[in-house]
């Protein structure tokens, strides 16, 4: 079997390794949520006051990815525990002007026309999302993963591995 074949087939079983092991998470946090989900009581839940809420970095597209940013976000709303109905407002009061401006746009675009705080944050995530995370084409995703797939000078087996399946998650391989 060539270097290649030996490659791919260690890249599959890795790949059969990690769903298993993804499952077995899965299952895990499914008894662990069924679990808490027993112990929670009707006590009150503690709500910061207003002014007690920290700001937020302002996205800004020359230094961070969307997902990136969207995914730390999330986790500032979570940790500061923010009520789900200030979510929206909290994101557009910690954005630049053009990126408060680009979501006014947005809103009077809709129909029927609505004020930009009106915009609830799935509306905002879905906005951004369009306008700032890259769309990847399957296709040239795999052109260039079959086009770099030679190991380069110096690069060992491992590293070769390694980049293999660094560039194999853009794929959307089976």
């Amino acid at each position: 079997m060539s270097e290649t074949g030996q490659l791919i087939e260690l890249l599959r079983q890795q790949l059969d390794t990690q769903r298993k092991q993804m499952e077995s998470e899965r299952k895990q946090m499914e008894t662990l949520f069924e679990t808490l989900a027993g112990k929670l009581t009707s006590e009150p839940v503690y709500k910061p006051p207003a002014a007690a809420i920290p700001s937020f970095v302002p996205f800004d597209t020359s230094s961070e990815l969307w997902s990136d940013y969207w995914a730390r976000f999330l986790t500032f709303l979570g940790a500061n525990s923010v009520p789900d109905d200030r979510a929206a407002q909290i994101f557009l009061t910690n954005q630049s002007k053009v990126t408060y401006k680009l979501l006014g746009n947005l809103a009077c675009q809709q129909s029927p026309s609505k004020d930009v705080n009106a915009l609830t944050l799935d509306e905002i995530a879905a906005f951004m999302k369009t306008q700032f995370d890259p769309t990847r084409y399957v296709v040239r995703e795999r052109f260039k993963f079959w086009s770099e797939m030679q190991r380069k000078p110096g690069e060992t087996i491992q590293e070769l591995a390694a980049r293999i399946r660094h560039d194999a998650v853009r794929c959307d391989f089976p």
